[in-house]
């Protein structure tokens, strides 16, 4: 329906180009707080409990499985057992998926922290092969742009 319907504004090619130079070049500037933020990060996610809820989890699985055939070999009802079963597994399934997504942010972290370390100047201009190995997406705004980079900082422009 063309612009009639659509009040969006138009933003060209070279715009977005400069405004993701200007965002990289931010990070860069920013370095040293930014390392730090990364640490930071580094060392949150993964715990500790998690870990010992893992073990607990494939215990307690182990022992409703032998009390689930017991009471199969008697012949008794073990339909409470076969829920439990099914609901711890779903929290480790949980539990797993988590784990999994830290992991994959460590890695997205340590990325940009190997970029930001690697860069001892600004960038001059735009390079496709580094914007695509950084950046996640760019948002847009009436007052501007918010850079967002794939390790999950975010930069004003």
């Amino acid at each position: 329906k063309g612009p009639e319907t659509c009040d969006a504004r138009t933003i060209k090619e070279e715009e977005l180009k400069a405004v993701t130079v200007k965002a990289i070049n931010s990070l860069i500037a920013k370095r040293e707080n930014i390392k730090e933020s990364i640490k930071e990060s580094v060392k949150k996610g993964l715990r500790k409990d998690d870990d010992k809820r893992l073990v607990e989890l494939d215990k307690e699985i182990l022992k409703l499985q032998e009390e689930l055939v017991k009471k199969a070999m008697a012949g008794d009802d073990y339909d409470d057992l076969e829920k439990m079963i099914e609901r711890h597994r779903e929290e480790k399934e949980q539990l797993l998926l988590k784990q999994a997504k830290v992991i994959q942010r460590r890695e997205k972290l340590k990325e940009c922290s190997e970029f930001i370390e690697s860069m001892e100047i600004q960038i001059d201009e735009y390079e496709e092969e580094l914007v695509r190995k950084l950046i996640q997406n760019i948002n847009v705004r009436e007052d501007g742009y918010t850079v967002i980079f794939k390790s999950g900082i975010e930069v004003e422009i």
